[in-house]
């Protein structure tokens, strides 16, 4: 549990990030609150519990709304995964050791392009995942199954892999190159390798997802009532918290490797 104590001895990192998180969410949804207030008459104002309800109904009065909340969701996707990839290198330093604030924003944007080309390597190993998975819709339902089965156990290894990959980035561990394949072949290679990390990474690496989907739902959602709103917001603070846990699995593995090769 070397990891966990890692999150726990970071509460301001965790804390920062919610913060964050929960603002681009709200800033995220105003384009969405303003389309649906814009297509009622300012004579009938709407109550915050009936915005939901009021959002439906416009999408058959109001088609164009529809367009408004599409590109709302597509943003929300981008800024998600650069809110990620950003952070990255300053998440890494921080979990590593405690250092100053300054240091930590310095990481961010020094390791922001390495760590952006290591994540796009393993997208296109994802892309990669989903191609072959449209594929094996030709086969029968039971062969479809197990390969879907197979398909999705190998995916799983992505999330852990890209993490180590990243930290492996930051840290400077072991000369590995911050924009080659080979850094990601490497962190794939060895997570297969190393069983308890990628059942513990791929256990963890769904709060990942589920940070994208409540991103996304706090963007187009933020129209609830301030109960449900606050149930989304301390979802989001408990699956940033099972990310921090991913991301120092991996800072604690890249730590044992530098103690074995000193």
């Amino acid at each position: 549990m070397k990891s966990l104590r890692r999150v726990w001895a970071a509460p301001g990192l965790l804390a920062v990030i919610w913060v964050l998180h929960t603002t681009l969410g709200h800033v995220l949804a105003l384009p969405v609150r303003a389309a649906v207030r814009g297509a009622h008459a300012p004579s009938a104002p709407i109550e915050e519990e009936r915005l939901l309800f009021a959002l439906l109904e416009s999408f058959a009065e109001q088609p164009a709304i529809l367009g408004v909340v599409e590109s709302t969701l597509l943003l929300s996707l981008l800024v998600a995964v650069a809110f990620d990839v950003v952070l990255a290198g300053g998440v890494i330093t921080r979990l590593h050791r405690s250092t100053a604030p300054m240091k930590i924003c310095s990481a961010c944007g020094r390791w922001f392009l390495p760590l952006l080309v290591q994540t796009l390597w393993f997208a296109l190993l994802r892309a990669a995942f989903v191609v072959l998975a449209i594929l094996v819709f030709e086969f029968p339902p039971l062969a479809r199954a197990f390969l879907w089965l197979v398909l999705a156990c190998l995916a799983s290894g992505t999330w852990p892999a890209l993490q180590l990959a990243r930290c492996r980035v930051v840290l400077e561990i072991g000369g590995h190159r911050p924009y080659h394949v080979t850094t990601t072949w490497r962190a794939l290679r060895d997570t297969s390798r190393d069983a308890v990390y990628w059942a513990g990474g791929a256990s963890l690496a769904l709060s990942q997802l589920i940070l994208v989907a409540a991103l996304l739902i706090h963007a187009t959602v933020e129209i609830l009532e301030p109960a449900t709103l606050w149930i989304t917001r301390i979802s989001g603070l408990v699956t940033w918290a099972l990310s921090l846990w991913l991301t120092a699995l991996a800072v604690q593995r890249c730590a044992e490797e530098s103690r074995c090769t000193t």
